[in-house]
């Protein structure tokens, strides 16, 4: 269970950078940069989320 809590602070961490790497985007280029990492980030914690999901379900099912 520590790993999991310990993968969710970094996805957390990454996310708050990117966020921050928004606000303080200095043009319109670094802007869009930003929101297409972003948008890699999310998609990526998505699936991570999805798999674990499924990995509970199968845990539970043993159960």
């Amino acid at each position: 269970m520590n790993y999991l809590k310990w993968n969710g602070r970094r996805d957390l961490r990454t996310l708050y950078n990117l966020l921050n790497k928004l606000i303080y985007a200095r043009d319109e280029q670094r802007l869009w940069t930003g929101l297409q990492e972003l948008a890699c980030s999310i998609d990526q914690l998505s699936q991570r989320l999805t798999q674990l999901e499924s990995r509970m379900a199968e845990m539970e099912k043993r159960r």
